[in-house]
């Protein structure tokens, strides 16, 4: 599975605990999730099968792996003062948290596939000529 399928599924996961969580908010529970800590629980279920989608990104820089590994683990450490405080606010912040770690996970993946490509530079993006005498045409048979 190509990395921008992972991070399709990724979005399902991310969409499904945001769902989640605003019927709580609204609702009050929804089946089995009645308070913030159950809702915190899932949200940590789902940040681990978020962490094998979100892998790999080979040539980016250094400083987006930094960026998407301190963002996962502020997001670990909200999950468990969630779980720990069974509050709304500090629920909160851990979905905003999910959600910024799969934006940033996605960026860190474009910025490797662009790095990869050689995108952003002019001369990449200027057409080259065919070097074939017949300038590429197919003749027809």
């Amino acid at each position: 599975m190509d990395q921008r399928m992972r991070d399709g599924w990724a979005l399902l996961v991310v969409a499904a605990d945001v769902a989640v969580w605003g019927a709580l908010l609204s609702l009050g529970s929804v089946g089995f999730i009645g308070d913030p800590r159950a809702m915190a629980s899932i949200g940590l279920i789902s940040a681990v099968l978020l962490c094998p989608m979100s892998a790999g990104a080979a040539g980016a820089r250094w400083w987006w792996t930094a960026v998407t590994s301190g963002l996962g683990a502020a997001t670990l450490a909200l999950g468990l003062a969630a779980v720990v405080t069974d509050g709304y606010g500090v629920l909160a912040a851990f979905i905003i948290a999910i959600a910024a770690m799969w934006m940033a996970s996605v960026a860190h993946h474009e910025a490797g596939r662009a790095r990869g490509r050689g995108r952003g530079r002019a001369r990449d993006r200027t057409p080259q000529p065919d070097a074939r005498a017949d300038g590429g045409r197919v003749a027809p048979s």
